[in-house]
């Protein structure tokens, strides 16, 4: 059997098209049902002409398609912590001995490249997927969920969750409190409770994603205060798209777990996106995040996704 791996390019994806069409459902797609999403060959072959990419490589035996990767780099995070961080954008493979070979593969270049965090979630990919990850040196990092709620149905339900203390808009005075309440008010969450990776750099991008929020990336960020201290906050973006590039953050000071704060700033929360015409909100949350997620369960809001987010640490400080 004659094996051959070779970069991906537009040539190889137009020439695997047969391929590569079914892939996309077996290996591409997230998400259930109606809500079910796939990564589309115009997607594809922007990742694999854009200028993020790290690494591809594809695997045929004796002309035939087995398998390949695409791994770009993570330009957000690269700048906030000044070290490179990337992601599998796409592994897709027929057998698992392929998709280790191409995970391998990837680590190495990552290696190579002195990437501190590279990331992967292959959705509803088959199982040897996610075991080949696994046997490669991806640990897991998260237990990512999409949560989807009827705004209609549950908004006679949120009147329920009495509203207790002082809540208002954000102003710009208030940035550097939000920051701080994100930088320490996720201890269990993708990048924070990973022990491969230093707190202090999931804490720094947690912080920098409540200042984009505060810069603009949201459309409103409510803070909750005790006795004149900011001890919590939500932010709202009306445009999914824009949701989905920079999603919805709440974080609560510790010192107040047990307080009820974050169940109010989740009624003011979908309050704001009902008295804007929304009638079905859905966002991202995190399976460790247990309090708010029952909060959701609650409300009668369901969960539409549910994926892995596997870490590997290719170059540790």
């Amino acid at each position: 059997m004659t094996r051959d791996e070779q970069p991906v390019d537009e040539a190889l994806l137009d020439r695997w098209r047969d391929w590569i069409t079914p892939a996309f459902t077996r290996f591409g797609v997230t998400g259930f049902g109606a809500d079910a999403t796939g990564l589309s060959e115009q997607r594809l072959k922007a990742l694999v002409t854009g200028d993020a990419i790290l690494f591809t490589r594809a695997i045929e035996c004796d002309g035939v398609p087995r398998g390949f990767v695409v791994v770009t780099l993570a330009a957000w995070e690269s700048g906030v912590l000044r070290r490179p961080v990337a992601k599998l954008a796409w592994l897709g493979a027929d057998d698992f001995e392929t998709a280790k070979t191409l995970v391998t593969a990837s680590l190495d270049a990552a290696c190579e490249r002195d990437v501190v965090l590279l990331s992967a979630s292959p959705g509803n990919s088959p199982t040897f997927i996610h075991v080949a990850l696994t046997e490669a040196g991806f640990h897991l990092g998260s237990q990512a969920l999409t949560m989807r709620a009827d705004l209609d149905l549950i908004a006679p339900e949120l009147t329920r969750i009495p509203l207790r203390g002082s809540f208002r808009e954000a102003t710009p005075a208030d940035t550097e409190s939000v920051v701080e309440l994100a930088r320490h008010g996720f201890v269990d969450a993708r990048f924070t409770g990973d022990p491969f990776f230093p707190a202090e750099w999931g804490q720094a991008l947690f912080a920098e994603w409540a200042r984009n929020l505060m810069r603009g990336a949201a459309d409103s960020v409510i803070v909750a205060e005790v006795k004149g201290t900011v001890v919590g906050f939500v932010s709202m973006t009306l445009d999914a798209r824009r949701r989905a590039e920079v999603p919805v953050l709440l974080a609560i000071d510790r010192r107040y777990n047990g307080w009820g704060i974050g169940a109010m700033l989740v009624r003011l929360m979908f309050e704001w996106y009902i008295a804007r015409g929304l009638k079905v909100f859905s966002g991202g949350t995190e399976k460790s995040n247990t309090p708010i997620n029952a909060v959701y369960t609650r409300l009668g809001a369901t969960f539409s996704d549910a994926n892995l987010v596997y870490h590997a640490t290719p170059v540790r400080p």
